[in-house]
This record gives C-alpha cells, sequence and structure tokens, in this order.
C-alpha cells in the first residue's frame, strides 16, 4: 500500500537516515521543505536532511497522519497531516505542525516518491 511508504519516510527520519530517505524517493524527485527550501534530486535530498538535522531540526521527531489517498494508474498521491516535536529556536522548543502532500509513481512493483511537499501551518 501506498500509504507504508509516508510510514517508511517518517521512521527513517526519527532514526536520522537520509540515505534510506534519499532512496524512498526517485532519482530526479523534488521534496519542498516547510522553510521553502527545494531539493530535486535525490543527492540534494540528502544533503538537505543532513543539514537541517545538523542545525535546528537536530534531535526532533516526526508524527503524521494519513487523510487521503487516491490512486490512479501507476500513480498516487497521499495527503495528510504531520507535527515535527523538539524543534529548538532560540533556546525555546517547538512544535511546528502543517500539512504534506507526496506524490507517487510506481516504478519496479514499488512505490517511489516523486515530489513531496510540507507545508507548515500558519499557527506554528
Amino acid at each position: 500500500m501506498v500509504s507504508r511508504a509516508v510510514d517508511g519516510l517518517v521512521s527513517a527520519w526519527n532514526q536520522y537516515d537520509a540515505e534510506r530517505i534519499a532512496e524512498l524517493f526517485l532519482p530526479d524527485a523534488e521534496l519542498v521543505m516547510p522553510n521553502g527550501k527545494v531539493a530535486r534530486s535525490r543527492a540534494e535530498i540528502r544533503q538537505n536532511l543532513l543539514e537541517e538535522w545538523g542545525g535546528r531540526l537536530q534531535d526532533t521527531t516526526l508524527s503524521h497522519v494519513v487523510e487521503d489517498v487516491v490512486l490512479d494508474s501507476g500513480t498516487a498521491v497521499v495527503k495528510g497531516k504531520y507535527r515535527l516535536n523538539g524543534v529548538k529556536i532560540l533556546g525555546f522548543e517547538k512544535s511546528p505542525e502543517g500539512s504534506f502532500t507526496i506524490k507517487h509513481k510506481k516504478e519496479q512493483g514499488r512505490w517511489m516518491i516523486s515530489k513531496a511537499e510540507l507545508r507548515r501551518d500558519n499557527a506554528s
């Protein structure tokens, strides 16, 4: 099921496994982070994650809820909500929340992410 790919991404985030996350994406995939930063390849995705984990996203944990899955002939779109616990800003801990849209393509029997976009809620 395609929502398991999202579960795998969250699990890899919580283990700080940038390599495993990058492998969930197609080679030319795009990742749009809540801060607007865009990565357009597995290598950029991996590098951006390592940079973020070395900064204010160090020691964070990610949780999510899938709200909708739309399947259509080898493609799928998964939408839901996320919460990022443990973000440190100016010595204070925050837990930003937002929504995500993750587009998948089925490649060799496996759901691969073609584009992931994360948006932060205005209240976060």
